[in-house]
């Protein structure tokens, strides 16, 4: 229960610690004035109603909506623009599909993310339950490209693809053919790709803001973990009998595998990490010596979310779901039956540091698990807190 009460502190503390990225950047006021300044990146997942914005690292933070600005920059890495668009409002979750086929237009005035940017311009709005791209030429405005899951009769799903023609009537060009677009996908690497095409096929330079965006990353690394395990069993048949283990320090070894997520600043990652442990200890059972003989792997499989401290320095924390798969498993008694153990998944919480952008440690929480839920009348609390540390070789 303490180390509870003080992981829940240090959980609660955390944000103050992670670091705030402001950037060097710029936006336009609605007077056309250009103002340098820096803008908190925080690479925005869903597009932004607002900014947050100061004049130099130790000057007070503003925040800006998009009624007060025409456009910003960072690092000429991210733009965005603002725009009063016709935007289908229709759901890309497939529960919530509408019943029509056409695009149900409303009127916003919104951020813009600016994807490629040139005679022919491509943007991305996305929100909660929507992604949508819009187009521009330099002899037209701002317009959605169309496309549209919707919910037919008998359950089935209808598509309107109606961007394909949209990309075929505006885009002409000698080098890009019919066959070339029905091909093309409704998502940014193939709409990027094709805009690109357009472009160069015109003789116009463009600039490609997604080049500079984070890619997917994949990270290796070996872990040792301490773990500090205790057990007590007890067996509900005419009376109650409780049994008690030792509690017992093991080691663990395992590897960790990771994929960092390609967007807010590669703040998220997904993992699995399986690792080999063990517990053997003694104990007593109704006044009988009895012991456990135990080999497991785990197999977490979490998120994890980084604080960062500087580049080479952040901390972390981790949740998720641990697998048990068991490889010698037996409780022994001088009298009774011996039990063969089994159990099912259970959960975990971790909080740990990462420096060096090499070397890691972790506290990591386990919830209890009953090893023995296959027997009836049996009844287990097998309780594991562990120490951990890591490696990353890549």
């Amino acid at each position: 229960m303490k180390n509870k009460i003080l992981f829940f502190l240090l959980l609660c503390s955390l944000k103050g610690f992670s670091q705030i990225h402001f950037e060097k950047g710029n936006f336009v006021n609605n007077g056309g004035k250009k103002i340098d300044c820096l803008i908190e990146n925080l690479d925005w997942r869903i597009n932004p109603a607002t900014i947050t914005y100061k004049i130099t690292q130790d000057s007070p933070e503003y925040v800006l909506n998009v009624n007060e600005v025409q456009e910003f920059n960072i690092n000429n890495e991210v733009k965005y623009i603002r725009a009063t668009v016709e935007i289908d409002k229709s759901s890309d979750k497939i529960s919530n599909y509408s019943n029509v086929r056409e695009p149900e237009f409303v009127t916003v005035t919104c951020f813009l993310k600016v994807l490629i940017e040139g005679k022919a311009n491509l943007y991305q709005y996305v929100d909660n339950d929507k992604k949508r791209f819009f187009y521009a030429t330099n002899q037209s405005e701002i317009k959605q490209l169309i496309f549209k899951n919707y919910a037919e009769d008998f359950n089935r799903i209808g598509v309107n693809n109606k961007y394909l023609q949209q990309l075929y009537n505006e885009f002409k060009c000698e080098s890009i053919t019919n066959n070339e677009i029905q091909k093309i996908k409704y998502n940014s690497s193939d709409l990027i790709y094709f805009f690109k095409k357009y472009n160069v096929c015109q003789g116009e330079s463009y600039v490609d803001t997604e080049q500079h965006k984070h890619k997917k990353m994949v990270r290796f690394s070996g872990i040792v973990q301490l773990n500090r395990t205790s057990l007590d069993i007890n067996r509900d048949y005419y009376g109650k009998k409780i049994g008690v283990y030792e509690n017992k320090m093991s080691l663990g070894f395992g590897v960790d595998t990771e994929l960092i997520m390609p967007f807010n600043k590669n703040k998220w990652s997904v993992f699995i990490q399986p690792t080999f442990n063990s517990y053997q200890s003694n104990g007593t059972f109704s006044g009988e010596k009895t012991s456990i003989d135990y080999n497991y792997i785990q197999i977490p499989l979490g998120v994890r979310y980084y604080m960062f401290l500087s580049d080479k320095s952040k901390m972390f924390l981790n949740a998720g779901f641990n697998a048990i798969s068991n490889q010698k498993a037996k409780i022994e008694f001088e009298t009774y039956d011996d039990l063969d153990l089994k159990t099912g998944p259970n959960l975990f919480l971790g909080m740990g540091f990462h420096f060096q952008n090499k070397f890691s440690a972790e506290v990591r929480f386990y919830s209890n698990r009953n090893i023995l839920n296959y027997y009836a009348n049996w009844d287990s609390n097998f309780a594991n807190f562990s120490f951990v540390l890591g490696y990353t070789f890549f």
